[in-house]
Order: structure tokens, then sequence, then C-alpha cells
């Protein structure tokens, strides 16, 4: 949606302007798997959690332009916050360009 908190206000300002609402598509939250992940941690049966890892294992299209972890670690991420009801505390972004070098 941006690529900087400049632009992000950037954009609020003229949602406001324009008297629009702005929001991220976060699509995967409705996913059944996603929603039921939700209710199984809301009702508790798993204790409090800890730690919470997440793998991409399908990119979907090749795309040369876009930087991948841009395109779907914010997926990740809002699923993350959804089903822990906070902010996750990002450790690491591990990741490899095999097909571009230097970007």
């Amino acid at each position: 949606m941006a690529c900087s908190s400049g632009e992000c206000e950037e954009l609020i300002e003229i949602a406001r302007r324009q008297g629009l609402v702005l929001m991220t598509g976060h699509t995967f939250l409705y996913a059944p798997a996603v929603r039921k992940i939700k209710e199984i941690v809301d009702s508790g049966d798993l204790g409090e959690i800890r730690y919470i890892s997440a793998r991409r294992l399908n990119l979907g299209l090749f795309q040369k332009d876009i930087n991948v972890a841009w395109d779907l670690a914010p997926h990740d991420i809002s699923i993350i916050q959804h089903i822990i009801g906070e902010q996750p505390v990002l450790d690491q972004l591990p990741g490899q360009r095999p097909y571009h070098p230097g970007r």
C-alpha cells in the first residue's frame, strides 16, 4: 500500500479530505482455517501462545518487480495479530534472492 511512513501519512490525509475510509486488505482473516485457529486460541484450550512460526511454501506467481517479503509478510503478520489480539514481535525474517542478486 505504501513504501514509507511518509507515504502512509499522505494516503491518510487524502482519504480524510475525500471522506473515505482507508484500510488495508487483510483478506486472509476471513479464510475458514484462520477463523478456526482464532476460535481455538480464543477458547483457551492451547494455553498462553508464546511462539508462532510462519513459513511461505507457495509464493504464487513469480514476479520480477517486487520483493516477496514486502508483498506477502503483511498477510502473515495480520493473521498473527488477529489470532493473538496484539502486535507480534518479529524476531527474524530470513530470505533468499536466488533470481535477482542485489535486489
